[in-house]
């Protein structure tokens, strides 16, 4: 833990503390109580010589900064971030009230778990398009948030350019979850002749272990995770982990994920699976500038346990779709799933669905290396040919590569039923591939 203290406060990325909390004023709300609900709930049943992980957020003010520091020399602070006016800290009952009567201190929040939440699916987002025009992602790093990676795959093998172990396990993916999502991201196929490919074949991966062999990483773990792979000028940051909802956008790791994109980079959230009830999504999925990603199945419905939206103040997530169920991909050598072709394991949920288009991104990104993060996310949104009657549930529809490479949305691609079903764009997507004349590797 010394050594991620130590690496957190070498982090020298753009802005000191001081210019960087003055521009999320946005980010803070007005809060009835200084204690967030859940520590409100812990509280009520803890023994008071308990010591609970807590993260204590600040008004980001200009004096924040000096407030900040302050704080560090009055409690034991374990880390404090240089992204946002945050610090997490161990503290008992008692010491949880008197925090909360500080006026420094804005919110306290217990420091809560976070869990994890190609074949056909690399055609169903038509990225072999992409493949024959020439990109592949070759260039662009991916961050990946995750169990860690099993860098000895065929598929990721030399692929991982850094790599920073946030929970103390050391290298590699105990738990099978990372290397299934780094192979729908950026796996070569090599162990499967190609049939097996990721989404950008030939980019690059920055690796973040954030979360253990079960799986559970804290949330204070994940926010130093994102904060480190801004310190890398990492573009795009792949979280397919979360914990359930709802929420206004206010919690500590949403405004992580926000103020990573002010930084610069594009974070591609998983919806959570969690569904179908209303209000499901998770965090940090429900943050402002995060790009949610809700699955959709191979016959083009929505995934049932994805989570749908609205956020706890009423805004529509998640913000797009892609192909979630049955998804093939790298196994980790000690992973407990069952193996496929040698090298490959099959997996369902959000998870599989925001790797696709973190995989997208790396590969609109390549061929615009100068697009800005918010024309990134845009040119996602706005080329998705579906305007869906129930944005809470496919956002604004169904990722479509090939769109997205060329900035020309397809006026005559069909929109979907009245129930929500993604089923009748599944003959455009095959009349699109047959008309582009593209023969991508058999899935």
């Amino acid at each position: 833990m010394a050594a991620v203290r130590s690496e957190i406060a070498a982090v020298t990325y753009g802005n000191t503390i001081d210019t960087c909390c003055i521009g999320f004023s946005f980010l803070l709300m007005k809060q009835p109580q200084r204690i967030a609900r859940l520590l409100r709930d812990e509280l009520k049943t803890c023994p008071p010589e308990r010591r609970m992980p807590v993260i204590v957020t600040l008004a980001p003010e200009p004096k924040s900064a000096a407030d900040l520091r302050q704080l560090a020399g009055e409690l034991p602070i374990k880390r404090t971030f240089r992204t946002l006016p945050a610090a997490t800290l161990r503290a008992s009952p008692s010491e949880v009230r008197r925090l909360a009567t500080d006026g420094r201190i804005s919110r306290v929040w217990l420091d809560l778990p976070c869990h994890i939440l190609i074949d056909r699916s690399s055609k169903t987002v038509n990225a072999p398009f992409a493949w024959k025009s020439g990109w592949t992602g070759q260039g662009v790093p991916v961050g990946l948030i995750d169990t860690g990676v099993d860098e000895n795959h065929p598929d990721l093998a030399g692929r991982i350019v850094a790599q920073r172990d946030f929970v103390g396990e050391g290298a590699g993916d105990s738990n099978g979850h990372g290397t299934h999502v780094a192979g729908i991201i950026a796996g070569t196929g090599a162990g499967s002749g190609g049939r097996y490919r990721g989404i950008s074949p030939e980019a690059s991966l920055v690796v973040a272990k954030a979360l253990g062999a079960d799986g559970v990483g804290l949330t204070s773990q994940i926010m130093a995770a994102i904060e480190w792979l801004v310190s890398q000028r990492v573009r795009i940051i792949n979280l397919s982990l979360g914990l359930e909802g709802p929420t206004d956008g206010s919690d500590p790791l949403s405004l992580a994920v926000d103020a990573a994109h002010a930084f610069g980079s594009l974070v591609v959230v998983a919806a959570g699976n969690s569904g179908p009830a209303p209000g499901s999504v998770g965090v940090p999925a429900g943050a402002r500038r995060a790009l949610a990603v809700g699955a959709i199945d191979r016959d083009g419905h929505v995934y049932n346990l994805s989570s749908r939206g609205p956020t706890a103040d009423g805004r529509n997530k998640p913000d797009l779709a892609s192909p979630g169920t049955g998804i093939i991909s790298c196994r980790s050598v000690h992973s407990a799933d069952p193996t496929i072709a040698g090298h490959y394991t099959a997996a369902t949920g959000t998870s599989m669905a925001a790797p696709h288009v973190a995989g997208a991104a790396a590969l609109i990104l390549q061929a615009n290396p100068d697009i800005s993060v918010d024309e990134l996310a845009g040119v996602l949104l706005n080329t998705a040919p579906l305007e869906s009657s129930d944005p809470n549930a496919v956002g604004r529809g169904l990722l479509m590569i090939d769109q997205a490479i060329t900035g020309t949305p397809s006026s005559d691609l069909p929109r979907a039923k009245r129930n929500g079903c993604l089923a009748s764009l599944i003959p455009a997507l095959n009349n699109l591939r047959r008309s582009s004349g593209s023969r991508p590797p058999s899935q």
